[in-house]
């Protein structure tokens, strides 16, 4: 790993974000990825840009702490800088998406997710209100 982002690592790591996995993006030498919880983090070696791009569903209280506390940590380390990217999500076939696309997408699953919820507690309703009990 090169010391640059190692470095980042420990950044990472230091404001106790959680990095499950490292990569090389397939097309790009240059740019290293970070698969951390609700974020992915890509660090373009040659012009130290550091990327933050954010799942759809992550609260604005967590994307808020990243910023500030990679931004503190940025500081003092020169050279750097960080910039926030669009979105993301995946679809039904595991496809990754960003932008607008992985909204729509996430809110498509998010409301058939309630209505499927909802269906399963009213028939649960029903059978608990329509069946007799066993007599002992």
């Amino acid at each position: 790993m090169l010391p640059d982002i190692k470095e980042v690592d420990t950044i990472l790591r230091s404001i106790d974000i959680d990095v499950h996995e490292q990569f090389y993006l397939d097309d790009r030498e240059d740019v290293y990825g970070f698969l951390c919880y609700k974020l992915i983090v890509y660090y373009e070696v040659s012009s130290k840009k550091i990327a933050l791009c954010f799942h759809v569903n992550t609260e604005p209280e967590y994307v808020s702490f990243v910023i500030l506390k990679m931004t503190e940590h940025m500081q003092n380390n020169k050279g750097f800088s960080i910039h926030i990217t669009e979105s993301f999500s995946y679809d039904n076939d595991g496809n990754f998406i960003t932008g607008e696309n992985a909204y729509e997408v996430f809110e498509k699953e998010r409301e058939k997710n309630i209505i499927e919820n909802f269906i399963t507690q009213q028939k649960q309703i029903h059978y608990l209100l329509s069946t007799k009990p066993y007599e002992a």
